[in-house]
């Protein structure tokens, strides 16, 4: 033994009789007895079975011994060391003398003691205080028949004693074991680890002596589904398995899961033997269950079960259990409910991130969809769909989203960029698609279309040789696939493929993988297909939004070329305006190789050529060309003559290259003069001329490729305005005193705009109204001197309360037209209870007046009593906080700005509003603010924002926002005003 630890040895026997001499306080004996130290004293009573009974023993020996001097002479008789060196035994002689009275006492004692060595400590374990009964054998030397008395008086006390300690040491065992499990329980962090559950479970039942166990397992009960999943653990094959069980195959295991699933506390045992073991053996097989071999030599199986509710706990063993071992395996049922209630806490986190992970998905793909900027980009969402649907461990060869329109018959499909995808994007014609489809798979096709038909629900088709095979035929010959495409196709394919169509509103989601998808799988699919509903809405929008804008973009464009036209002082200047032209044309990508204004005098049978050079420069000189020498000319001029719709002229090789030597003879072109003319060049290029006609002449824009009708139409558009404008020039010309007349409007406008400024101020209503019934708080921070947002209020005889909030389309003086009249019409409208009617008027005059992309969008609402009525055109969504839920509810009606379209269906919403619901109205400039890190404040964060004061006053309310705009943009500048109306319910 080495030194320290023989050194703590005796230091440790040593403070043991030094509390019997009363020289260590009691309460230290923690630290060398142990906890269940037996120990016998010198009287009958002194029995110890606990270190608490010790320190009792010794707290009544130092209480007897209060204010008596005594002295203890303790010398060693026995040190014995066993083997292992972690268990001794010490024997010492004591002798004690004591003074009572004057009279002194002695007493002599014999101590034995034991002590083990346990996690680096010595512990006293056993200890015996003899004291002889004899100083002398006398004539009965042996004591004998007093010592066969004691004898048996002792024998009985070490048979009851040694019993004891058995039960206790068993007891001691068991509760071992079943801390184990409990360990292996709170070690789990994951469902698969019930696995070591069973695992440890097993082990602890052999260590007690349950032998001949085949298995223990676990049974997790789904009653929708009549099955259980087992989570067994093997001992003699030290494997494990996780399988599902549908427990209503076999009647054993109907009984088994109903008596499991009746009470948390039932008991279930089972027993095969002979004939019965061959056919539930068989039984395991047909349903894919592990089979045992080492039951084909077993006389019997044996099953026993506890409830814990939804689960069960089991085992099986080859020979029955012994009631001692019934008795033992039912303590670990107890155990194993915190290992199944750490599963259920494991199963609902992993369910929880899982959810978690599944909306983040989501939550990228509504991203990508709300980021489009073009329809081209609905593809992008399909890969983004892809992507992020694989990033779920789904496994996924590809995907589609099928878009029909039955009224137009058209089919379009985006697929995900993925190894298998030959062409991202196809259209087809919707009926030949199914009547190809029934053509090549007449079996599955009713099945497809009636589900088609239903857009509901979902289809998996599991696709192998000749099914997969004419399905990818099918799909070549719908989209025009060419032979390589279709062969590159069959070959990326899978040998086995699984079609899942999830049918949506629009359309359905296509996926293929090589195994069929998992019920949750298909489950998450079905949300990100609603998602593509919400996508493919954003799409529409962007296709209408799409169309707007390329509108915008010519009218922008041509109001330049009409603002240049307009500009022109003289006729010469002419050049500068087709050099604008050519400009125009090219920033709307239509891309001319030069473009020409040709104005003809018919008179002389001529016209006047302005030209730019294939750069587009200016050309500062006019040519007089006559329109009867060359038949290109000849053809222009009988074009413009009989007003030739598209009138397009094309030239190639001899052609081409004769026009060149003719023409360059009247327009000094660079790189048509002789020393630079390369002919063979000019005749490899063809020139396309595109004859534009307006009043006084025609565009010729000269071009390389042909221009696309809507090209050609587009272009048609500057000729018109051209001739608006230049027919306004010359009438300028021919009026010089008129310039006077412009410059006076233009001092007339600027007036306007000051004016309209002062009015923009005067438009808002200089108190809110005071209702017994309401508080009504408002707040605008405009950003231009003119701005569009604008709000009013109107007080009915009968109390009602009319407001409006709005904010017209762009700034300045037309945004403060916009405003005055939307102001009159409501002074004169308040009173109408017909929100919608009022709302038709004012998009009527708005239109009427013909201020091209100029409207109005406006919230409408009228309070009465406790009914709130609002209809919106195109304004943000109103909030209300409701006081009694404590919730924010966003009441959003979809609509065109007043003035956009006159008969737009406008919704109305009617709702209650109580004592303490506050309503908020805001335009869009709050929730579009931008911080320096280009975010944009957001819809959402309104929402939150709003909930955190809802209960406040309409001040407090207001200046929390302010406040929050103003930390947010970080004192950026907005770049929109910012409107809110606040009226809470008092």
């Amino acid at each position: 033994m080495d030194k320290l630890k023989e050194k703590l040895l005796y230091e440790t026997y040593e403070r043991f009789q030094q509390t019997g001499m009363n020289i260590i306080p009691p309460s230290e004996i923690d630290t060398f007895v142990d906890k269940d130290v037996m120990g016998y004293g010198t009287t009958l009573d002194e029995k110890i079975l606990s270190a608490s009974g010790f320190l009792e023993l010794v707290e009544k020996q130092k209480e007897q011994s209060k204010d008596i001097e005594m002295k203890f002479d303790s010398k060693p008789v026995l040190r014995r060391i066993l083997e292992g060196e972690n268990a001794a035994i010490f024997v010492n002689e004591v002798n004690i003398s004591f003074q009572i009275d004057s009279e002194t006492f002695k007493m002599f004692l014999r101590l034995t003691s034991i002590l083990e060595y346990r996690e680096n400590i010595w512990l006293v374990v056993h200890w015996h205080a003899s004291k002889p009964e004899y100083e002398e054998g006398g004539e009965d030397t042996w004591h004998i028949e007093e010592h066969k008395a004691k004898t048996e008086r002792l024998e009985k006390e070490v048979a009851e004693k040694t019993a004891d300690l058995l039960v206790k040491n068993q007891e001691l065992e068991i509760e071992a074991a079943l801390e184990r499990v409990r360990a292996s329980a709170m070690a789990m962090n994951k469902p698969e680890d019930m696995l070591d559950v069973c695992r440890i479970i097993s082990y602890q039942l052999e260590s007690l002596g349950i032998n001949n166990i085949r298995n223990v397992q676990t049974a997790i009960f789904e009653e929708s589904n009549r099955i259980y999943t087992n989570f067994e653990y093997y001992s003699l094959h030290n494997k494990t398995f996780i399988t599902d069980i549908d427990y209503s195959i076999h009647p054993k295991q109907t009984e088994f899961a109903k008596a499991m699933i009746t009470s948390p506390n039932s008991f279930f045992t089972a027993s095969f033997a002979g004939e019965e073991l061959s056919a539930w053996i068989e039984n395991q097989r047909k349903t894919s269950q592990f089979i045992d071999p080492f039951l084909e030599k077993a006389v019997s199986l044996n099953y026993y079960f506890h409830s814990v509710g939804p689960v069960a706990l089991g085992m099986s063993s080859y020979s029955p259990l012994s009631p001692e071992g019934l008795k033992i395996f039912k303590r670990f049922r107890n155990v194993f409910e915190l290992s199944y209630k750490r599963f259920q806490d494991i199963k609902q986190a992993e369910a929880l991130a899982r959810e978690a992970q599944i909306e983040a998905a989501l939550e990228k793909v509504r991203s990508s969809a709300l980021g489009m900027s073009n329809s081209q980009e609905v593809g992008n969402v399909t890969d983004k769909f892809f992507n992020e649907f694989t990033k779920l461990s789904v496994d996924l060869i590809g995907c589609s989203m099928v878009v029909i329109d039955e009224k137009e018959d058209i089919m379009e499909l985006w697929r995900a960029r993925s190894n298998v995808v030959i062409k991202p994007f196809e259209r087809s014609v919707f009926k030949d698609s199914m009547k190809l489809l029934k053509r090549n798979m007449p079996e599955w096709f009713p099945k497809f279309y009636g589900a088609l038909v239903e857009r509901s629900g979902y289809l998996v088709k599991e696709m192998v040789e000749n099914d997969r095979e004419r399905f990818l035929n099918t799909m070549a010959e719908q989209y025009n696939y060419t032979n390589e495409e279709k062969i590159k196709l069959l070959e990326v394919m899978p040998k086995n493929i699984a079609a899942h169509f999830i049918f949506i509103k629009i359309g359905y989601l296509a996926l293929i993988s090589k195994e069929q998808l998992s019920e949750d799988d298909l489950s998450i699919a079905r949300r990100f297909a609603d998602v593509f509903n919400f996508a493919y809405t954003r799409f529409l929008d962007i296709k209408n939004a799409e169309v707007q804008a390329r509108e915008a973009q010519i009218e922008v464009a041509l109001e330049r070329v009409r603002a240049r036209t307009m500009a022109m002082q003289k006729s010469s200047e002419l050049a500068v305006t087709a050099a604008h032209l050519f400009s125009q044309l090219n920033e709307l990508g239509i891309h001319p190789y030069r473009c020409n204004i040709a104005i003809i005098s018919e008179k002389s049978a001529t016209c006047q050529l302005w030209s730019t050079t294939n750069s587009g420069n200016v050309i500062p000189t006019s040519s007089s060309i006559p329109l009867y020498e060359h038949p290109v000319l000849i053809e222009m001029y009988e074009g413009w003559k009989e007003k030739k719709k598209n009138h397009v002229i094309k030239l190639v090789d001899e052609n081409r290259l004769e026009w060149t030597k003719y023409i360059r003879k009247y327009v000094h072109f660079q790189e048509y003069k002789p020393e630079q003319l390369d002919e063979i060049k000019i005749k490899n290029e063809p020139a396309i001329f595109s004859n534009l006609h307006f009043k006084q002449g025609f565009f010729v824009i000269h071009t390389v490729e042909e221009l696309s009708d809507v090209n050609l139409n587009t272009t048609q558009r500057f000729a018109n305005v051209f001739e608006q404008t230049y027919t306004r020039f010359l009438d300028l010309e021919r009026a010089e005193a008129q310039n006077k007349l412009i410059q006076a409007e233009n001092e007339r406008k600027t007036r306007e705009l000051e004016e309209a400024r002062e009015l923009q101020l005067a438009m808002l209503p200089k108190n809110v109204p005071d209702l017994p019934n309401l508080e009504i708080s408002v707040y605008m921070k405009t950003a231009t001197e003119v701005g569009g947002d604008y709000y009013d209020f109107h007080v009915g005889d009968d109390n009602v309360l009319t407001g409006v909030i709005g904010d017209a389309t762009g700034h300045g003086m037309k945004a403060g037209t916009i405003v005055t009249i939307t102001k009159s019409m409501f002074n004169s409208l308040a009173p109408d209870q017909n929100i919608l009617e009022t709302f038709f008027k004012i998009s009527k005059v708005i239109k009427d007046m013909k201020f091209r992309q100029l409207s109005m969008c406006l919230l409408m609402f009228k309070i009465d009593g406790n009914i709130l009525s609002l209809s919106s055109a195109a304004m943000p969504p109103a909030l209300i906080y409701r006081d009694r839920k404590k919730i924010v509810e966003e009441i959003e009606l979809s609509g065109m700005p007043l003035g956009s379209m006159i008969n737009f269906p406008y919704k109305l919403v009617e709702t209650k509003v109580h004592p303490g619901d506050t309503i908020l109205l805001m335009s869009d400039g709050f929730t579009e603010l931008i911080d320096d890190k280009k975010f944009m404040y957001g819809f959402e964060r309104t929402k939150s924002e709003f909930l955190l004061v809802g209960n406040k006053k309409t001040e407090e309310i207001l200046e929390y926002l302010k406040k929050s705009a103003s930390n947010w943009l970080n004192e950026r500048v907005p770049d929109d005003d910012i409107t809110f109306v606040v009226i809470k319910v008092k």
